[in-house]
């Protein structure tokens, strides 16, 4: 499989019938995944959807051995 050129969200239907995503880098390494399923696909992708809105304005922190290393 050629590696995507972009992250991208891989949205599946479990054989209970709820939703579920992975977040997944261009190399296919996973991200991240819901921390609960979705009863319905429109629920699944508008959680998606606000995590994308969100995670445009989020800040990066960490503990004090982070916040004390500047790197740019």
């Amino acid at each position: 499989m050629q590696p995507a050129k972009l992250s991208y969200f891989y949205i599946y239907q479990s054989e209970n019938h709820t939703w579920s995503w992975r977040l997944m880098s261009r190399q296919g390494h996973v991200l991240a995944v819901n921390p609960e399923t979705y009863p319905d696909l429109p629920a699944c992708k508008e959680d998606i959807r606000q995590m994308v809105k969100d995670s445009a304005l989020a800040v990066c922190i960490g503990d004090s051995h982070y916040m004390s290393v500047n790197v740019p």
